[in-house]
């Protein structure tokens, strides 16, 4: 027996000890001591004020459920949207609460929260010590001076803001409520162009080639019908669309969540099952990489550091929610207990 294989066995064995740890099996990749962690955001209920923020140390290898309360000595908020990292700070996106909570990566403390919105959905940051916040209530989207936590200008847009990208002086904004996603210029802070894509757009992904791709999610037509979703493939330099694949609605929320792996070649996605999509092929499948059967997939991200994806089952929507880890094979390499609707994943690596 190698030194691997007796640390796994000792780990299989620490963890078994402890239900609220994660199910690591052998075939785990080998972690060589990595600094940092996975943080779980947990939504919780819309108006229960129990959201909260779950952190997985790669060190450790602990979960630390409810963490943000435990090292704050506070509830988080009123749904836990999106967070990003930026230089030693992190920062929690609480929508119905109408905040962001700025924590220390290091420690998870709070060190200050910025209001002043209305539904804040998803933040992005540039290398100027200014952010942009999505707003989803016809908040338009603010902008916010990092240095001093404050809202200094508000970019208007009306309609449903969500998901946001950076790419050489762009900002790119999806409006979930129209068929619209909006260009605007990171110098001046003005809409600068718009993009007819499908109804809904709510995701966002950059590929290897520097392509964006943009996930469209439909809609339920009042009086019976729906309209399809799409994924579109869009050329930056030019902002014009140059593949469209009408996706299929197989839930009432369509096709969600779009993300990619470490190499940007090979995207994913949750239409009630998980599919999976090379960005190289022209046509979508139609056909389930990681069939739902009685799931709920509401969460998913790619590790980057393992070429494992994450999903969150939200079961019931009440219950604590199911993390499940798959290899690039859709096997599935380990399970564990997260908090109520786990809606997003943030690997955090320095």
């Amino acid at each position: 027996m190698n030194r691997n294989h007796l640390l796994y066995l000792i780990l299989l064995v620490a963890f078994s000890a402890c239900e609220t740890q994660p199910v690591i099996t052998p075939e785990y990749p080998v972690i060589l001591n990595p600094k940092g962690g996975l943080f779980i955001l947990n939504e919780g209920n819309f108006q229960f004020g129990n959201a909260t923020l779950d952190y997985y140390d790669f060190i450790t290898q602990k979960l630390s459920s409810n963490a943000f309360e435990t090292t704050n000595n506070r509830k988080l908020g009123d749904v836990l949207q999106s967070f990003i990292h930026y230089g030693e700070k992190g920062y929690l996106v609480v929508n119905n609460s109408q905040k962001i909570e700025v924590i220390n990566m290091n420690t998870l403390a709070s060190e200050a929260t910025i209001t002043g919105f209305v539904s804040p959905r998803y933040m992005v940051v540039t290398d100027f010590q200014k952010a942009y916040v999505s707003e989803y209530y016809n908040g338009g989207i603010k902008v916010v001076d990092l240095s001093t936590n404050q809202i200094i200008n508000t970019i208007p847009i009306l309609g449903n803001c969500d998901e946001l990208i950076i790419h050489k002086g762009k900002l790119y904004v999806t409006v979930s409520n129209k068929k619209l996603l909006y260009v605007i210029n990171t110098q001046s802070d003005v809409v600068m162009d718009s993009i007819d894509v499908a109804y809904g757009p709510s995701s966002l992904r950059i590929d290897k080639n520097n392509d964006l791709w943009v996930l469209s999610s439909g809609r339920t037509i009042m009086g019976g019908g729906f309209e399809n979703g799409a994924l579109q493939k869009i050329n930056m330099e030019v902002d014009t669309i140059v593949n469209m694949q009408y996706i299929t609605r197989q839930s009432d929320h369509g096709p969600i969540k779009l993300r990619c792996n470490a190499k940007k070649d090979v995207l994913y996605w949750i239409n009630k099952s998980i599919y999976k999509h090379s960005i190289n092929e022209n046509v979508v499948s139609s056909n389930p990489w990681i069939p739902s059967f009685n799931s709920n997939f509401w969460a998913l991200n790619y590790d980057s550091l393992t070429d494992e994806l994450y999903v969150g089952d939200a079961i019931d929507f009440v219950q604590r929610s199911t993390v499940n880890r798959y290899d690039e094979t859709a096997t599935l390499r380990g399970t564990f207990k997260a908090g109520i609707i786990t809606g997003d994943f943030y690997f955090y690596y320095k």
